[in-house]
């Protein structure tokens, strides 16, 4: 045999390899294992058998699990101070309107006046 042939038998060998094995997923919580003393993170969930004690699964994403804001305007929010949420693995997917928390919202001085207590 020839070492043409012999190279491209070894080439052809590691392309099918590599071709046939399982790509690891982008996301490295999908491939954890859980279980029901194992938990997935915020976001994600274990679709194992939660009657089974010994039951495991690996952690799947849930759309809209997880936001950020929306890239486009996807949907106008009713409410002027509310924010328009999208899916954070694909922004395409509007998920919710959101209002800022109170700690969020700038607050101004009404008066100037001296705090009251309550007390007349």
């Amino acid at each position: 045999m020839s070492r043409r042939t012999r190279a491209w038998q070894l080439l052809t060998t590691v392309a099918l390899a590599l071709g046939c094995s399982p790509t690891p997923s982008a996301d490295p919580i999908e491939d954890a294992v859980c279980s029901n003393k194992t938990k997935c993170p915020a976001g994600y969930e274990c679709p194992n058998n939660p009657g089974d004690p010994l039951s495991t699964g690996k952690c799947e994403y849930q759309k809209c699990g997880l936001t950020d804001l929306c890239k486009k305007p996807h949907q106008e929010c009713p409410l002027k101070e509310e924010t328009a949420m999208c899916d954070r693995k694909d922004n395409d997917k509007y998920c919710e309107c959101v209002r800022p928390s109170s700690e969020e919202v700038p607050t101004t001085p009404t008066t100037g006046g001296p705090p009251t207590t309550g007390k007349p």
